[in-house]
């Protein structure tokens, strides 16, 4: 299987992780379900929008979108509360971890659609 496609579905995780979040979800995600709610359907719209020309199967991005979810839960918890506490270094450090958990989902689900289509 070729890189390009997940380079692409890593660009559009950029955009629906972090471009196409509001202030108002990425301060409310960790204590309201409305605004975590919000910020999934954001993100898997972005992944089903724009993976709809690589004819890349629905249930990808829903998929991605449940494990986003989960992943959001628990994480913004912990890190809105380092943030909160102004412990920067481990703030970023639970932001990566964050990401390489988003990064290491969205690759283990790709290779599962893509080896049923």
């Amino acid at each position: 299987m070729s890189l390009a496609p997940l380079l692409y579905i890593f660009t559009l995780h950029f955009i629906g992780d972090f471009v196409l979040q509001s202030n108002w979800m990425a301060r409310n995600k960790s204590k309201s379900f409305i605004a975590l709610s919000a910020h999934v359907l954001t993100y898997t719209l972005t992944l089903w929008i724009g993976l709809f020309i690589l004819s890349i199967p629905f249930l990808f991005s829903l998929m991605n979108g449940v494990a986003h979810l989960g992943v959001d839960y628990h994480t913004s918890k912990v890190n809105s509360q380092l943030y909160q506490e102004e412990d920067k270094y481990w703030f970023f450090v639970g932001v990566g971890f964050d990401q390489l958990l988003h990064i290491c989902t969205l690759t283990v689900i790709y290779y599962i659609v893509m080896s049923k289509v």
